[in-house]
């Protein structure tokens, strides 16, 4: 039993879909209209930008083609919009790669949270159990309005950018996912998925697999090491539904054949370890032990994804402890899960 209190301290690492499902009404509403038109042009900027410098010129002479008349469509929330949804499709203007203002707000804080804990030598499990949270509590529990978005949950400083090793840090990482999660929707594109609609969920998972293959691929020829798309990930391990939601083996394994197109699959997060660690890592020449450490960590993450036991540990410390615990050190972290479920 004591292996779900190591197991947790190692849940900075996860990965998951790029379609987050259905998640609680905490999650709604985590930023203000006025809040999101504010940064809606500086977050607009860094995402053309990082297309025009950082991907296009990397793209072969076919896939520049073929994704010559893509456009990119930045939506205000609307109703029911999960909170950390990025996709791709034919609108009426076009191929557009649709990334809503509240996810790549939400992608940003996290970057900025995740080196805050980094720098400062804090445990990184509040970021996990904040999303696991805003899946479990009422907006009530959360935080009044204006007050649940991650930084202000676990407690990060108004000022944390004016330390320039934060500053620094949360930009590449926010960079880096911006620039996958691009990718991996302009995956989606280039092969020509069909909509969820008309396909099953089996062509559905292997058409993730796909664009996940492509936007490494993409990073990799720019020399962008994937760490922030997998801080991306971790945000939605717990905001999704996993093994530990059904009573059986056969019930989740009929829900992967039947229900789910996004799944937080370890086959998935296997292939991608294989692959970052594999022949992405042997085209670094200078940044080998980066992407064979990432690779590494997927995989070890892959081990603790199948835990069930971990899984309903993370849910019972999410519905029962209060948010403030996202604000306490490791300790109290370890008292919960001691408390909550039954380690010695």
């Amino acid at each position: 039993m004591h292996r779900i209190a190591t197991l947790y301290g190692l849940l900075a690492i996860a990965c998951a879909s790029l379609v987050a499902t259905a998640i609680s009404a905490a999650a709604q509403g985590i930023y203000s209209d006025q809040a999101l038109k504010r940064d809606a042009p500086r977050l607009q900027r860094a995402v053309n930008q990082i297309y025009i410098k950082g991907v296009k010129p990397k793209l072969t002479a076919r896939e520049a083609a073929s994704l010559a008349n893509i456009r990119f469509s930045f939506p205000m929330p609307r109703p029911n919009d999960h909170i950390l949804n990025f996709y791709a499709g034919e609108l009426s203007g076009g191929p557009t790669v649709i990334l809503p203002l509240q996810s790549l707000k939400l992608v940003e804080d996290l970057a900025t949270a995740f080196a805050w804990l980094y720098i400062s030598k804090r445990p990184f499990g509040p970021l996990d159990m904040y999303f696991a949270m805003l899946q479990r509590k009422s907006p009530q529990d959360i935080g009044s309005a204006g007050s649940r978005d991650i930084l202000s949950a676990i407690g990060v400083p108004k000022n944390v950018l004016k330390n320039k090793k934060i500053d620094k840090l949360s930009l590449a990482l926010r960079n880096e996912a911006f620039a996958f999660i691009a990718v991996h929707e302009l995956g989606h594109l280039l092969f020509k998925h069909k909509g969820l609609q008309d396909i099953t969920p089996a062509q559905a998972r292997a058409d993730e697999v796909q664009s996940d293959v492509f936007a490494l691929d993409v990073l990799a020829r720019s020399g962008t090491p994937p760490m922030g798309a997998i801080i991306y990930f971790q945000a939605q391990i717990f905001s999704m539904p996993h093994r530990g939601d059904h009573k059986t083996r056969a019930a989740w394994q009929n829900y992967l054949a039947t229900a789910s197109t996004h799944p937080l699959s370890v086959n998935r997060i296997r292939a991608m370890a294989k692959m970052i660690s594999g022949p992405l890592a042997a085209r670094r020449t200078t940044e080998t032990e980066v992407w064979q450490d990432i690779g590494r960590r997927l995989q070890a993450m892959s081990t603790i994804l199948a835990d069930v036991e971990l899984h309903n540990c993370i849910t019972r410390i999410a519905e029962q402890a209060p948010v403030s615990l996202l604000r306490q050190t490791g300790k109290a972290e370890h008292a919960a899960i001691k408390r909550l479920c039954r380690v010695q």
